[in-house]
């Protein structure tokens, strides 16, 4: 399994006045776009929430826990 660094989208809105509005949206968006693709494999994903969702340092969003 690999190993990645980042924050939870949990953590992010806990210390939202250190996280841009325009940074989150960003985030949002492409967590849509990962949802439209694993919908159009049929594949549900199920346990959407903010513990599920990981920012890299670089900006990078992953969809965790499959």
């Amino acid at each position: 399994m690999k190993l990645v660094h980042g924050y939870t989208l949990r953590e992010l809105l806990d210390f939202r006045d250190r996280y841009d509005l325009k940074r989150l949206f960003d985030v949002i968006i492409q967590i849509a776009f990962a949802l439209e693709y694993a919908h159009s494999h049929r594949v549900a994903h199920r346990d959407i929430k903010p513990e599920n969702i990981l920012v890299g340092p670089f900006g990078e969003v992953l969809l965790l826990d499959w």
